[in-house]
């Protein structure tokens, strides 16, 4: 981790906070510090990367929406669950007219938004958007595919 901090700085020194190798920099320390656990400051980081990916790129963008559907998850395993919902809900449509509704990306956004509405006792929505999601994947991927069995659990 050591390292990632160091290459961060240097690049903030060097090409400045919004230069886009920076905020890779600091979307990669995100997910550093969030596989040890230190959701806090992994959230707030990465709540800065999209900030500035969606100020260089816009909200249709591929990194943009990648640290969109990050912060997503990560805000729900801090229990701000109407945020995350939310987000992913805007994530969900950006992705299905970005990358289409058939992308690996756009039904993972889809299998979590599914779960979140199952959670929030809305038990229709998730199950409209989960049998959607499971022909999708089975469409796309196959019934036996590893993301096809994980939109069905």
């Amino acid at each position: 981790m050591k390292l990632s901090e160091e290459v961060l700085d240097a690049r903030k020194k060097w090409l400045g906070n919004e230069h886009p190798a920076t905020i890779t920099s600091m979307n990669n320390l995100a997910h550093t510090l969030k596989s040890l656990d230190r959701v806090g400051e992994a959230v707030d980081m990465m709540e800065s990367c999209l900030i500035f990916y969606t100020k260089i790129f816009g909200t249709e963008h591929p990194d943009t929406l990648k640290s969109m559907y990050s912060l997503t998850i990560w805000w729900k395993d801090q229990g701000r669950f109407r945020e995350a919902v939310e987000m992913m809900t805007k994530c969900l449509k950006l992705r299905t007219t970005v990358l289409g509704a058939e992308h690996l990306s756009t039904l993972y956004s889809m299998h979590y938004l599914a779960r979140w509405c199952k959670d929030q006792g809305r038990d229709n929505k998730a199950v409209e958007m989960m049998t959607s999601c499971v022909e999708l994947s089975t469409k796309v991927l196959g019934a036996e595919d590893e993301d096809t069995k994980f939109s069905i659990s």
